[in-house]
């Protein structure tokens, strides 16, 4: 019993070793990565730091910050639950579908803060429109990079989050020390640097996720009769 059950342990983990390897030579799952990284590193200046950048570099009162803010986070809700619904009953194939709302999302927010680093402080209430609809429109992510994770890894979708989670945390970790770097002041034209380089991110990285995603289960999802025979499912 015991060598049987060693054996199989042993076959276990040789099939997760050779799966493990495969995922990382895969690319749509690179796609998926890359751009969850890009995503939460891009937009992360704006959902940490947008209260300074209202209230400092702009000049908007404490009350109005918080409203604008409310309202862009709101706009956000709005738009990852509609992404979903419109993104499950759209008749095309599902690599446009992922291809598309990621660029609503990655690729459109991206190009609006490079348009931000071209808006004057003087148009205040352009500036505060471009923060609240940038902040809003990275809610079709539910519908780009975070359902091309199920779409593409399946079983093993909660790998690529953990990846996703990582970066997002390292990102998390590391911004501070940029921003107060680069702008610690949070004067607009000090900013303007951040927007250029955080924006350009969102599009680089979403230029990745759509030559490579694939709207389908990667061949590293399949179970074979290999994985059968080395223990990879119980028998009952």
């Amino acid at each position: 019993m015991r060598g049987g059950s060693y054996s199989k342990e042993q076959g276990s983990l040789f099939v997760m070793v050779r799966r493990r390897r495969a995922v990382f030579k895969d690319l749509p799952f690179w796609a998926v990565v890359v751009s969850g990284f890009g995503n939460f590193s891009g937009i992360s200046p704006l959902i940490v730091f947008s209260a300074q950048i209202l209230h400092n570099a702009l000049g908007i009162s404490p009350a109005a910050t918080g409203l604008f803010n409310s309202i862009s986070f709101l706009l956000q809700l709005i738009l990852k639950l509609s992404a979903g619904l419109i993104s499950d009953n759209w008749t095309t194939n599902e690599t446009r579908k992922l291809r598309v709302f990621n660029t609503l999302s990655c690729g459109l927010c991206g190009a609006l803060m490079l348009v931000m680093a071209g808006v004057h402080r003087s148009s205040t209430a352009t500036c505060v429109f471009l923060i609240v609809l940038t902040q809003g429109l990275i809610g079709f992510n539910s519908a780009g990079f975070n359902k091309a994770a199920v779409v593409v890894a399946r079983q093993h979708a909660h790998f690529a989050m953990t990846l996703i989670g990582i970066g997002l945390n390292i990102g998390l970790i590391m911004e501070p020390f940029l921003v107060y770097a680069v702008a610690p002041e949070h004067q607009w034209n000090d900013w303007k640097l951040l927007f250029i380089v955080h924006g350009a991110t969102l599009i680089l990285t979403n230029i990745f996720f759509c030559i490579f995603i694939r709207g389908e289960p990667s061949k590293f999802t399949e179970i074979t009769s290999t994985d059968k025979r080395r223990g990879m499912l119980e028998s009952s």
